[in-house]
């Protein structure tokens, strides 16, 4: 059962970073093979570096979140979601975003995906 929620999550996303580079102008994945296997490096640093950067954007964005009555912590995904697409960027020759409005655009798609596989979940239980 993990292992096919695993599947799903990279299928997922990758089709979301297919989507990106079809309709941003600054993000680059040469075909849909190539898009699986940079979400599979995503998902993986996802799995390594996420239990510090979800908690620690939590961290920095609480105040201000507070401040805007929970409003600001719909960024908190894309904020992540940027760094780990940044890193995957950086490892990945098959994968290229140039600048950080496509950066945050990718990021978003990608975030959209992770809400839909937590309804899904949800909904699944």
């Amino acid at each position: 059962m993990v292992l096919i929620r695993f599947l799903v999550e990279i299928l997922a996303y990758g089709g979301a970073l297919l989507l990106a580079s079809q309709l941003l102008p600054g993000v680059k994945v040469r075909d849909f093979g190539s898009a699986v296997t940079i979400a599979m490096v995503f998902a993986l640093l996802n799995w390594l570096l996420g239990w510090v950067l979800w908690p620690l954007a939590k961290l920095l964005l609480f105040l201000p979140g507070l401040l805007t009555c929970g409003l600001l912590f719909f960024l908190v995904p894309l904020v992540v979601n940027s760094i780990l697409l940044w890193i995957t960027d950086k490892l990945m020759e098959r994968f290229e975003v140039k600048g950080i409005g496509p950066l945050v655009g990718a990021a978003a798609f990608v975030a959209v995906a992770q809400a839909l596989l937590n309804v899904g979940r949800v909904r699944g239980r």
